[in-house]
């Protein structure tokens, strides 16, 4: 087996699964940050229950919605006052009543939760009766986009890097061939069938993916629990200090998909050495 081609197998390993995690850990954080996403409409006061109506009738029905809260103006005049209670002289003072009923349209948080929020402010703007609308659909856009963004560097990163694997195999298992061409053409002469050739150079394919791809996990893992430590210790609450490592069955996905790779590079090396005898 070749140590520089593990090692190389490995640092291939390292840059993958740390281009996984940032995607990861952003995605992670985007569908936190969904969960606290919504519109607030807020209704005037003359139509409050028809319009009320007619929200939960069309876009509280929609598939992307969670839910739907309808706040009463005295009900958001109490919310108000709990959170902001220094204020209560000056809200007395005012004349009228300074607080509107709103419906709170909650979204489920998904990847697409900016465009969701554009379709339902676009339903809300064509209904009657409603005063002004609130919601921070630019954001969640922006963090839409920036999901595609990686989403699209990560799928570009991961097909450069099983290139760059593959070549490495195919190139380590041409020399070891080389190396070991005069017993290949014996057991060619005697009549080894060609899968039965192929078979030692697959495996130590499989083997090199594998230790390779073990060393890089390890790497990640000690390379992830310090920085999570690091991060929570400065950054102790925010929504990118938990650090999240990989799940068993993306492990195991891993590992076969790895071992494919090795296979393949081997097989595409031995394939062509057997072609020209």
């Amino acid at each position: 087996m070749s140590l520089l081609t593990t090692v190389s197998v490995a640092v291939i390993g390292v840059l993958f699964f740390g281009c996984l995690l940032v995607f990861q850990q952003w995605r992670s954080a985007f569908l936190k940050f969904g969960e606290q996403v919504n519109i607030i409409a807020f209704l005037e006061k003359d139509a409050e229950v028809e319009t009320k109506d007619k929200i939960f009738s069309s876009v509280c029905k929609e598939d992307y919605v969670q839910s739907c809260e309808f706040r009463s103006a005295e009900r958001a005049q109490e919310i108000f006052l709990k959170d902001y209670p220094e204020l209560k002289l000056a809200v007395d003072q005012l004349n009228g009543d300074p607080f509107l009923a709103s419906v709170h349209v909650q979204f489920k948080p998904t990847e697409q939760q900016g465009s969701a929020m554009t379709l339902s402010s676009l339903q809300l703007n064509k209904i009657p009766g409603i005063e002004h609308i609130e919601d921070s659909r630019t954001w969640a856009s922006l963090w839409e986009r920036s999901i595609i963004v990686l989403h699209e560097f990560f799928l570009a990163s991961g097909i450069l890097l099983a290139a760059a694997t593959l070549f490495l195999l195919f190139s380590t298992i041409s020399i070891v061939i080389h190396h070991r061409k005069n017993e290949i053409e014996i057991l060619n002469l005697v009549g080894a069938t060609d899968f039965g050739i192929s078979i030692p150079f697959i495996v130590q394919g499989i083997t090199q993916v594998l230790v390779g791809l073990g060393l890089s996990l390890l790497a990640i893992f000690f390379l992830t629990m310090k920085a999570r430590l690091y991060l929570q210790q400065q950054f102790a609450g925010a929504f990118f200090s938990d650090l999240q490592l990989f799940s068993w069955p993306q492990i195991a996905m891993f590992l076969g998909v790895s071992s494919l790779l090795g296979a393949f590079g081997a097989w595409i090396a031995v394939r062509r050495y057997l072609k020209g005898i």
